[in-house]
């Protein structure tokens, strides 16, 4: 099952959607993840290859044209990772302040 369909990603492209599930790739049956990534990887750069899903209770077979997946996956997957990261140190930055000023002034210089 796709858990998430990157922006600006040849299956974002090509209209693979969270929650499609695929079946085969080019006529290979696949049932894990590394199955998938394998065969993609494996994928001629810029050959559509056929990915047969099934959207809620539709079968469909659509066609994704592979570039630099891996490459563009990390790249997406990074980016993701930053923005989670920004968002968790200005909570902290928040919980500190919050902390802090919860104290007795003398005492609010101390909190790290």
């Amino acid at each position: 099952m796709v858990l998430h369909s990157y922006d600006d990603t040849p299956a974002s492209a090509a209209g693979l959607r969270r929650a499609d599930v695929i079946t085969e790739i080019e006529g290979r049956k696949v049932g894990q993840a590394a199955e998938v990534y394998r065969i993609i990887d494996s994928a001629k750069v810029g050959s559509p290859i056929d990915f047969k899903i099934i959207r809620g209770d539709k079968p469909m077979t659509i066609k994704v044209k592979p570039d630099e997946f891996a490459t563009r996956l990390r790249m997406a997957k990074e980016q993701r990772e930053q923005k989670l990261k920004q968002k968790m140190d200005k909570l902290k930055q928040e919980s500190l302040q919050d902390k802090a000023s919860a104290l007795p002034p003398d005492m609010q210089d101390k909190v790290h």
